[in-house]
């Protein structure tokens, strides 16, 4: 029975877990605050394989340059904090083409294709959480943009998913009434799931406990002990932990953690904001995206959550209140009233991003026994699963069933 030493518990590291000790392994998990903390508890929940494309892609950089100084922008840089981030934005302007764009597609539908199967799996294993079948909605500014829309989603026919399928101004309101009525209309993508992420952290947490792994909460990696092509140890807060493999799942946090193994990955934070609203004084009866924005809305049991942007500024936790209040504004233009609650959450989580926004998946180059997972950047709780079966099958020396070449931690080099 191999020991495998998780570092990081967020969604990845949460799920990569949950695999290997279904083969019944032994797993410690060690995680610098408590596990599913940060992205894996605020984001939107979305479970949306035809939302899975990339972040650069062509046109991104004309698209982006009037944003980036605004501080209440779909996209904003910090400005102290562009000589920090100028290596990471080099590379990310050169996947910004067609032919780089359609390749990350590829690779992200082929990681995304069976989601739904290992969510109903993670039911079937009794893990508990909140998840609703209802599909989502993609808000156009008008007709042109919705075809255009459609044009790029449609491909997701290749994994045996819908296309996704119009819906007129009218149609619109009848499916979602509190929505504004000069909407042009939306695209409707059925197969579509969400969970709320904060009961899925929590489920597979009560799973793993239950299941006999160790969970050491509040104990940051300080050192990392190797010999030759071995990691042997790695020094906690808590003190030393030992193991046969190391998996470093540590999301934002990988790249200085990486370098402790003088190896480079280009993986850096990019904050995302959402409010929840307890007891909403409106209800929806879909997730609703509006791509024009980069904001969106998810229904819960309950509760009402609104988010969206993405901010580099390095890892830190200021909440900056113009980013939040420019979420609020551009929500507020899709409704017909204010939402309001009987109480109001804001969050914020580092989304972990590398330059071609694919994770990064697979053995380190000169260790035998060191594996990473991170670099989910958006798609976090969407590829968590998938993320978890294919290192699972890595690090066991089976065959993932996928080509992991797109995610290979040596494509940057």
């Amino acid at each position: 029975m191999a020991k495998l030493a998780i570092i990081g518990g967020g969604i990845i590291g949460l799920a990569c877990a949950y695999y290997w000790r279904k083969q019944n392994h032994e797993v410690v998990l060690i995680d610098k605050g408590n596990p599913g903390e940060g992205p894996s508890r605020c984001n939107m929940g979305w479970v949306s394989p035809t939302l899975s494309g990339p972040l650069p892609g062509p046109g991104m950089i004309r698209t982006s340059m009037k944003w980036l100084f605004k501080k209440d922008s779909p996209l904003y840089i910090k400005p102290r904090a562009v000589p920090f981030l100028a290596p990471w934005l080099i590379q990310f302007m050169r996947y910004c083409n067609e032919q780089k764009y359609q390749l990350a597609c590829d690779a992200g539908f082929d990681i995304s294709k069976d989601m739904f199967q290992l969510y109903d799996e993670l039911v079937d294993d009794g893990v508990e959480f909140e998840m609703h079948r209802k599909g989502l909605l993609v808000l156009g500014s008008d007709e042109s943009d919705l075809q255009h829309k459609y044009d790029d989603l449609k491909q997701v026919e290749r994994i045996g998913l819908p296309r996704p399928e119009f819906v007129t101004g009218a149609e619109l309101l009848k499916m979602e009434p509190h929505l504004n009525a000069k909407l042009a209309g939306a695209l409707f993508l059925p197969k579509e799931r969400h969970v709320r992420p904060e009961s899925m952290v929590n489920g597979l947490i009560d799973w793993l406990q239950v299941n006999g792994v160790e969970m050491k909460t509040n104990d940051a990696v300080t050192d990392i002990v190797h010999n030759h092509a071995r990691v042997e140890r790695v020094r906690c807060n808590s003190g030393w932990v030992e193991a046969d493999m190391f998996l470093f799942a540590a999301g934002a946090w990988s790249s200085p953690l990486m370098k402790k193994l003088n190896y480079s990955l280009p993986i850096i934070a990019g904050k995302g904001y959402s409010i929840t609203y307890q007891s909403p004084n409106v209800e929806f009866n879909h997730p609703i995206y509006f791509a024009k924005d980069k904001t969106a809305i998810t229904p819960f049991d309950g509760a009402l959550r609104i988010g969206g942007t993405m901010e580099l500024s390095g890892i830190n936790d200021e909440l900056m209140l113009d980013r939040v209040n420019g979420i609020k504004s551009s929500v507020a233009k899709l409704l017909s009233k204010e939402i309001v609650g009987s109480g109001e959450m804001i969050l914020s989580g580092m989304r972990p991003m590398t330059p071609d926004s694919l994770p990064v998946l697979g053995g380190l180059p000169n260790f035998n026994n060191v594996f990473v997972a991170a670099g989910h950047g958006g798609n976090g709780l969407l590829m968590s699963l998938s993320t978890g079966r294919i290192l699972s099958d890595l690090m066991s020396g089976r065959d993932p069933g996928l080509d992991v070449t797109p995610f290979s931690p040596q494509r940057f080099k």
